[in-house]
């Protein structure tokens, strides 16, 4: 429990932060299933509180020569009474080897056939 009252003597408000992760992973890659939220409770009983929450995935595919990371998240809830908390975000990395980085070659180019 984390409060954002900032020192206030007249409002006692809380927020309520929580999650979850559960996981796979091999050799050649690995993934994640992760959700979260935020209950906001403002002290005053009435109905301008933040409930926030997301779900999202993530993974690592490990390919030799070239390493592929994503994930996508998703967004929902109210931020208060009249503003929604809504979005979707995700992203794509990719990386590779340096070229003599000899570890990604095959082993026909290594033994010199």
């Amino acid at each position: 429990m984390l409060t954002d009252d900032n020192g206030s003597t007249t409002t006692n408000s809380d927020d309520y932060f929580y999650g979850g992760n559960v996981g796979h992973k091999t050799d050649m890659y690995a993934a994640n299933v992760f959700f979260g939220g935020q209950k906001g409770d403002t002290g005053t009983g009435d109905a301008n509180e933040e409930d926030v929450y997301m779900i999202g995935v993530d993974t690592v595919f490990n390919l030799e020569a070239l390493k592929l990371t994503a994930e996508i998240d998703y967004f929902t809830g109210d931020a208060d009474d009249n503003v929604d908390a809504m979005g979707l975000q995700g992203f794509v990395d990719a990386a590779s080897l340096p070229l003599n980085d000899h570890r990604w070659w095959p082993s026909l180019l290594r033994s010199g056939r």
